[in-house]
C-alpha cells in the first residue's frame, strides 16, 4: 500500500448476535460458494448483475456476513491448488460484487474510483488485507507483475507468500471478474469440478471474444493476453497454442495478432420489470 492508496476494508467481524450459527472454518469456502450461486441465480443475467436490487437482498446480506468470518479463516488450511484456486477466485468475485454494491459504483470501477481501487479495497482474510490485486497477482499468479499492475503485491517477508498456488493456471483470467463489461460472466467454483469449470469458463469467454479477420489476416484477442502474456507462455507460439486448445475456430499461425480494447464500464444489468 502507498500513502496515496490507503486500504479500504469491507469486512468486519461477524455479529455474534446473528441467529444463524457461525460457520466452521472448514465449511466457510463451501458457504461462500453457495452464497455466490444464490446471487447469480436471483440477481444476475448473461449481461451482468442487477446491483441496484442486490443491495437489498438476503443473498447480499449473506455474503456480507460470510465476509466477516473470513477474518479468522486460515488460508493455510487449503492444501491443494484445487482448493486454493476455487477459494480465492470465489473470494475475489464476492469481494468485487460486495465493493460495487457497497460503494454504489454506477459507471465502472475505473471511472468512478480509479484503477488504484483494485489495490485498496479488500477483505481481511486470516488477518491480512486481501485486495483484488493481491488475490489475482499475489496468490493466483504467484506474485507476478502484469501489464496493468507493474508492482508485485508481496514483499520478500510477506506472510501471504505462504498462501500462493504452487502452479499458475492461466485459465484463472477467465474466472476472476473485476466488474467490467469485458470481464467474463461471474461464476462460482468448487475444487472437485475445478478443471472442468475453468475449461468451460475459458471456452465460453473466448468463443465471444476471439475473432478471425481472414480478409485482413488478423487474429483479434482479448487484451488479457497482452496484459498477462507471461502466464500464457509469453511468446506468440505459446499464446496461439493456448487459443487453439480453447476455441473451435481454426487459427492460422500466420495471422497477425491484435488486441481488442478493454471495456471498463460496469457489468450491470437492468432491473427486472416484474
Amino acid at each position: 500500500m502507498t500513502a496515496t492508496a490507503p486500504p479500504i476494508t469491507l469486512n468486519s467481524p461477524t455479529d455474534t448476535t446473528n441467529t444463524d450459527p457461525l460457520i466452521a472454518p472448514w465449511d466457510l469456502a463451501g458457504h461462500l460458494r453457495a452464497a455466490l450461486l444464490r446471487i447469480l441465480a436471483e440477481h444476475a443475467t448473461p449481461s451482468g448483475i442487477r446491483y441496484a436490487e442486490l443491495r437489498f437482498s438476503r443473498a447480499y446480506a449473506t455474503v456480507v456476513r460470510l465476509a466477516g468470518e473470513l477474518i479468522a479463516f486460515d488460508p493455510a488450511t487449503l492444501t491443494t491448488d484445487l482448493e486454493r484456486i476455487a477459494f480465492w477466485v470465489n473470494v475475489y468475485n464476492a469481494l468485487v460484487i460486495h465493493a460495487v454494491t457497497a460503494h454504489d459504483i454506477r459507471r465502472g470501477v475505473v471511472e468512478d474510483r480509479g484503477r488504484a481501487y483494485y489495490r485498496q479495497v479488500g477483505y481481511l482474510v486470516g488477518g491480512q488485507h486481501m485486495s483484488p490485486h493481491a488475490i489475482e497477482n499475489g496468490i493466483l499468479r504467484r506474485n507476478r507483475p502484469s501489464g496493468l499492475q507493474p508492482a508485485i503485491p508481496f514483499g520478500a517477508d510477506d506472510p501471504r507468500l505462504a498462501w500462493m498456488v504452487d502452479t499458475v493456471d492461466p485459465r484463472i483470467h477467465f474466472a476472476v471478474v473485476c466488474g467490467a463489461r469485458s470481464c467474463p460472466v461471474v461464476r462460482a467454483f468448487e475444487p472437485a469440478r475445478l478443471d472442468a469449470q475453468l475449461d468451460n469458463a475459458t471456452r465460453t469467454y473466448l468463443a465471444d471474444m476471439v475473432t478471425v479477420d481472414t480478409i485482413r489476416g488478423v487474429l483479434r484477442l482479448p487484451q488479457l493476453f497482452q496484459w498477462y502474456a507471461e502466464d500464457f507462455g509469453r511468446n506468440r507460439a505459446a499464446i496461439l497454442a493456448f487459443v487453439r486448445r480453447h476455441v473451435d475456430t481454426p487459427v492460422d499461425g500466420r495471422l497477425a495478432i491484435e488486441y481488442a480494447p478493454y471495456d471498463w464500464s460496469l457489468n450491470d444489468a437492468p432491473e427486472r420489470s416484474d
